[in-house]
């Protein structure tokens, strides 16, 4: 970054008092480029520098790097100046203007280029320690991570980031080494484990700014440790660290198998299966109204819980059907099928299936249709 612009070109020689100065001037430069970043000529510093001070000097220019330019001034003159130009008076001014030029940097919102999409905390049914992140690229264009870093606050892990994320395609990181998910190619191998009571990600570019964070300090906003189900992004482009824009990994749309070849409950290298376009989410409020609720209390539960449905009043629906099905997506009971009128309705599951067996602890789902497809989806969980 430095040779960019040329701070090694400075020809101080001589016992000059401007030299000196401008020795301890071109050492700040050499050890904090970030101010060679935000001003892109050591010149145009000086220039807003000599404007506070209300002396107009030239002593700088950067027709071919910066570099002392013959005056006519006299050398009393100089003198003077630089006094004004001294290390001790140019350090405050300098970091001031720095922290003015700095402050819309820290305010910006993350840019979400590239975000942090499924984080596979938990581990597989393999390995608990084969854990998995995957990235996205919101951009219509390839971008090269080279860099990048990809951090918890408490360390570990730090990832540094290397290769190319296709535009709009996932980027999968594997930890330690490719047989966490063992028939996908890992895009990165890193080490370092996600703590179980969560973490705080943040993703940042090659220039050090944060694009963007996963704030889940309190705990992971959702997953399932016991399941090992992955904890997925629903929009990538609202907020990371929104826990409302994060689910756990449906059961029905899943991707790739684990070390020991059994079914990786995410979808690595996949869209997510609780994604929604960021124009479904802008527009959810706005759509016609349908079938608003489908949920069921309690949950989780053990052994029966009450499942509730909101049919609206601009239905056209004839007949509703309920349906459960298991985590690896059997149907295990057909509980409605009949048609219904407008208002709320609630009927038990006691959970057994068709054949009246007792179904075991875990992770099911209600699909709510009309006569032509789903309408909406519930997750339950039941307990020992």
């Amino acid at each position: 970054m430095r040779n960019l612009f040329h701070t090694k070109t400075l020809r101080l020689k001589g016992k000059d008092p401007q030299c000196k100065s401008l020795k301890k001037i071109k050492k700040i430069l050499d050890n904090h480029w970030i101010i060679v970043y935000i001003y892109p000529t050591f010149s145009k510093f000086l220039r807003i520098y000599k404007n506070l001070r209300g002396k107009l000097i030239n002593i700088i220019t950067t027709t071919k790097g910066p570099e002392i330019k013959k005056s006519n001034i006299t050398n009393q003159k100089k003198e003077e100046t630089m006094k004004k130009l001294s290390f001790k008076k140019l350090t405050p001014i300098l970091c001031l203007v720095t922290a003015i030029h700095l402050l819309p940097y820290s305010l910006r919102a993350d840019s979400l280029n590239v975000c942090i999409n499924e984080i596979a905390w938990m581990g597989t049914e393999a390995s608990s320690t084969d854990e998995w992140i995957e990235l996205y690229n919101n951009t219509d264009t390839d971008i090269d991570l080279t860099n990048y870093i990809l951090a918890a606050e408490d360390g570990s892990p730090e990832i540094i980031l290397t290769n190319t994320i296709k535009a709009n395609s996932c980027f999968l990181m594997e930890r330690s080494d490719d047989n966490t998910v063992s028939d996908i190619p890992a895009d990165l191998i890193y080490t370092g484990s996600l703590g179980n009571t969560g973490e705080h990600l943040v993703l940042k570019d090659s220039t050090g700014a944060v694009i963007d964070r996963v704030n889940c300090s309190d705990g992971w906003f959702g997953g399932d440790n016991t399941n090992k189900i992955s904890l997925e992004r629903i929009s990538p482009v609202v907020s990371g660290s929104d826990s409302a824009n994060w689910d756990t990994n449906n059961g029905l749309t899943i991707n790739g198998t684990d070390a020991e070849e059994n079914p990786v409950q995410g979808t690595p290298g996949e869209q997510n299966s609780v994604y929604e376009s960021q124009a479904a989410v802008k527009n959810a409020d706005n759509l016609p109204e349908q079938i608003r609720h489908l949920y069921n209390y309690p949950n989780p539960f053990n052994p029966s819980t009450r499942i509730y449905i909101n049919l609206s009043s601009k239905n056209n629906i004839s007949r509703v059907s309920i349906d459960i099905f298991n985590i690896s997506g059997q149907k295990v009971r057909a509980l409605v099928k009949e048609k219904q009128v407008q208002g709320e309705h609630s009927v038990i599951w006691d959970g057994l299936d068709d054949r009246g067996r007792e179904l075991p602890s875990g992770i099911y789902f209600l699909h709510l249709y009309n006569t032509k497809q789903i309408i909406e989806t519930a997750k339950m969980l039941k307990l020992k």
